[in-house]
């Protein structure tokens, strides 16, 4: 975390596998009267078993009212095989069940703690009815990769859609899917990891777990709108409303006095095919690929500055800035 603090700088390019992001870590943590930093928006933990390690880290998050983003994964029973042969066996040694008991565990220590807990990239059912029949402590998070793809498509693609946590069952993504588009879920992320095609490229167990998403999240989520199992005011909440609510982001996803004037512009019923070598991330692949969508992209707009339109980019390189929390201000 503190490595990935170091890194939070307009321009500041991110390695591969790293993140641009800021949270509670050790020099932020309130000792001896001192607050969390104004900046920050989130505590992190990676996954459940981490979680309990720092108890006073919760309490600081509380009281900044910032909340505690968590990968609900019970990594420390995962499943050890003598040899990997295939990437559909890497996923079983992550089954459902550890989702489950992570969700089941980090809620219980919420209970504890009482700060606000958000826990990324779910992929079952059943963990959002968990969530829901807690607090408004909690909120959620799901990704398009697990609404829209099964362990059917990792079998035949391989390292193009491996990611954590892994993809599941037909009837759980069913299920995953129909939920989220009842607006179970608070969250639809992108979970863009920006690996290059010779980091993903490899043997099962050397291949790094991730997907991009930044460039597929929006056609994706328009196409189930047009498909008619998405309402379009539902997907403005998971994309834009409230994310800005939960991590504090006050001056974003309204058009109001005051607010930053951030726009997309799209076109609803345009046919596009995505192709991962037209990318502008380094991450030049997708379990997508060739995939026809419905709804594109057509222009985007920054603090009322035009930044993108119709495929290219005009923003100048450098130009975005840090997001900072209203939380602790």
């Amino acid at each position: 975390m503190r490595s990935a603090w170091s890194y939070r700088r307009p321009r500041a390019p991110a390695g591969h596998g790293a993140s641009v992001q800021g949270g509670l870590c050790h020099r932020h943590c309130s000792r001896r009267g001192r607050r969390i930093h104004y900046s920050t928006r989130y505590a992190k933990h990676s996954t459940a078993h981490r979680y309990t390690s720092k108890t006073s880290r919760k309490r600081d998050a509380r009281e900044a009212r910032i909340p505690v983003t968590v990968h609900a994964e019970d990594i420390v029973s995962r499943n050890e095989t003598p040899a990997i042969d295939s990437f559909r066996q890497l996923a079983d040694g992550r089954p459902p069940i550890f989702e489950t008991r992570a969700v089941e565990r980090i809620v219980r220590i919420q209970r504890q703690t009482g700060c606000k807990v958000h826990f990324c990239h779910l992929t079952l059912k059943s963990s959002l009815d968990k969530i829901a029949a807690e607090s408004s402590s909690f909120t959620s998070e799901v990704t398009p990769h697990h609404l829209w793809l099964s362990q059917g498509v990792l079998e035949k693609v391989g390292w193009k859609a491996w990611m954590v946590p892994p993809l599941r069952s037909e009837a759980e993504r069913r299920r995953l899917l129909s939920a989220t588009c009842s607006g179970a879920s608070d969250v639809v992320a992108s979970d863009h990891a920006p690996h290059t095609v010779g980091e993903k490229e490899r043997q099962p167990g050397n291949s790094l777990p991730g997907v991009p998403g930044l460039e597929t999240e929006l056609p994706l989520m328009l196409t189930l709108v047009s498909k008619g199992k998405l309402n379009l005011s539902l997907l403005l909440k998971l994309l834009a409303d409230n994310p800005a609510r939960i991590f504090g982001l006050r001056s974003k996803a309204k058009l109001r006095p005051g607010y930053d004037g951030d726009v997309i512009l799209v076109d609803l019923k345009k046919r596009s095919r995505i192709d991962s070598s037209k990318f502008f991330s380094k991450a030049k692949f997708s379990p997508f690929d060739g995939m026809t969508t419905k709804g594109a992209l057509v222009s985007t707009i920054v603090s009322g500055r035009l930044v993108y339109h119709d495929g290219e980019m005009l923003g100048r390189e450098g130009c975005g800035q840090v997001l900072r929390s209203s939380f602790s201000s």
